[in-house]
This record gives C-alpha cells, structure tokens and sequence, in this order.
C-alpha cells in the first residue's frame, strides 16, 4: 500500500508566494485573454484568465525543493480560495514526490496548453531514486461566469519492469488535502473543517464515498476499473488560529475531480493522517488511484474539473 511523505507546509507556503507577488516577483508573459505569469519561492506558473489567477502549477516543493507537478485550482473569486493540490506524476510506496524534468505551459486564445515530463519517483533500500518515466499533456480553460475550471488531456507511464512485491503498488496521481477534526472555529464552538469534507468514487462498476474520520486507512483493492473519477468537494474552511498567534480569515475551498480513462485497471486508495489532524498547515489528506495489477505501459485520458464554493457566503 501506499505510504504517504511528510505533509507540506501549504498555507505557509502560499502566504510567501504572495508576498512574493506584492513585491514585484511575477513576471507577464502574455497578454492574450490567457496569459501566463511566473513567480519564485516556490517555482511556480500562474495561469490567468482576464486577470484572473485561476490555476498555480508548481515545479518546486517549498521548503525543500523537490522537483513536482503540483496542480492548484483557484476558481473562487476569494483571494484565500486555495484548497486540494493535484500531484501529476507517478510515484512508488516511500518515495517523496519528486524528478519532475519539464512544465512547458504555453497560452493560446482558447486556455492554456501544458507539456510536462519526468522520472518516476521510488525509495530503494532507503535510497531515494527513480524507476521508469511519465509524461502528460493538457489543455486547461476557465469559465469566468460560472468560476469553473475544466482540463483535458494525456498521461503515459513507461517502467523498465511491472511493478513487484519489491517495488511495492504503483500511485498513478496523488491529491493532497487537508481535513481538520474536532478544532476551534470562528463560527464558534469545536467542529470539522479543513479543505475537504469526503472523495466520491465513481466508475461504470461501482459508486462509494470515503469519510476520513471513519476510515483514515482505506485501501478496497478488490474495486477495480479502468475508467475511475475522483472527486473531492469544497468546504468553507473556518478554523480559529487565534490561540495560535495568527489571525487567519474564512476560505472557500473549491472542488475538485479528475477522471482517468486507463488501458490498466486502477484502485482507491486513501489515507487521513491522524497525527496532524488539527494542523490547518498541513496536508494530512492523501488520496490516490493506484495501479490493480503488474504493467510496464500506463496509458490515461484525462478529464479535470474544479468549481468555486458558492455556498455560506463565499465567492
């Protein structure tokens, strides 16, 4: 099964993007209604429509500088409306999420196109290492009035041998999200908050929810299908900080679903990390569809979504 890497520092992290941005770090690439802008610490592109920053794709972890394909929405109109991370890249059990080789995006008048390539990632022994590679291609559009984002595109795995007992199950993605149990909150009293409330599955074989509080583990290997969608909704993140130190305000959380269309059969796989379950900083979600049985070639169409939370007053 899958073993999860140390949670990121997300909140943290986007805070120092954008201070980044109010000091003049971003740089235009485009004026099109689609237009691009870079920005450092982390290495990031941020994809924007009518001035809008509707997306950030990310090649750099912060602060230890691995190399990604971190894929974060932002539909909300709310500045705060950073919610689940998409990791679009291939890794083993152990493995930080890590050899991303290239993120080319480009902007046209109908969105903006990404071409993107690595190694995939894998621990070996306790050494930190790669084991074949992956490369993606995808097409990201914006629908102003509707605050939705859509995506299509490519995603092909290449591994030099299928994956073993040595090797361990292979994660095709991994989203990365943040579930707060039982914490103070600025509506008052003690309650559940976070990122995300719960993944529906959906596939032509079967349909389940996964709760993490219920099921901080859950693995149902005997679920298998080749066309598997991914959704995890959006919430008004509402925790209290204050006993903290910090003063952090209200954030809608988007959607998000992604649906692989694959010539392997793929699993559900889930993990609620309870030792930072009341930690709004870090990502203590993972979830991932992992490869059901032994293959060297992986090959997915891909679907993406993520929509605004218009609910309890967000925007």
């Amino acid at each position: 099964m899958v073993k999860f890497t140390s949670p990121l520092f997300a909140v943290a992290l986007f805070n120092l993007v954008d201070r980044a941005a109010s000091e003049g770090c971003i740089v235009p690439h485009s004026i099109l209604p689609y237009s691009i802008e870079t920005a450092e610490g982390p290495k990031q592109y941020r994809f924007l429509k009518d001035g809008h920053v509707f997306m950030s794709h990310l090649e750099e972890g912060w602060p230890s500088r691995e190399a990604i394909n971190a894929i974060r929405p932002h539909p909300q109109f709310d500045p705060d409306g950073w919610g689940t991370t998409l990791y679009l890249q291939p890794f083993f059990p152990g493995a930080l999420i890590d050899h991303t080789e290239e993120i080319t995006p480009s902007a046209t008048e109908e969105g903006i196109e990404v071409f993107m390539k690595g190694k995939v990632s894998r621990e070996n022994l306790g050494i930190q290492t790669t084991f074949g590679t992956w490369n993606s291609s995808m097409h990201f559009y914006f629908d102003t009035p509707s605050q939705t984002i859509g995506g299509v595109g490519k995603y092909h795995i290449s591994l030099p041998e299928a994956p073993s007992a040595t090797t361990g199950d292979l994660n095709l993605v991994k989203f990365a999200s943040n579930y707060l149990l039982n914490v103070t909150l600025l509506s008052g009293g003690q309650g559940d908050t976070g990122d995300m409330t719960k993944a529906v599955i959906t596939s032509p074989e079967f349909t389940f929810e996964w709760h993490p509080p219920v099921h901080p583990a859950f693995y149902p290997a005997d679920k298998t299908s080749n066309d598997m969608e991914i959704y995890l909704d959006g919430i008004l993140n509402n925790i209290d900080t204050r006993d903290r130190g910090l003063v952090i305000k209200t954030g809608c959380k988007p959607t998000m679903t992604l649906r692989m269309t694959c010539n392997e059969p793929m699993f559900f796989g889930a993990q609620y990390d309870l030792r930072w379950a009341t930690y709004f900083e870090m990502d203590n979600i993972g979830v991932t569809p992992l490869l059901a049985r032994p293959a060297t070639e992986i090959s997915c169409d891909l679907r993406f979504h993520s929509e605004a939370f218009l609910g309890m007053g967000c925007c």
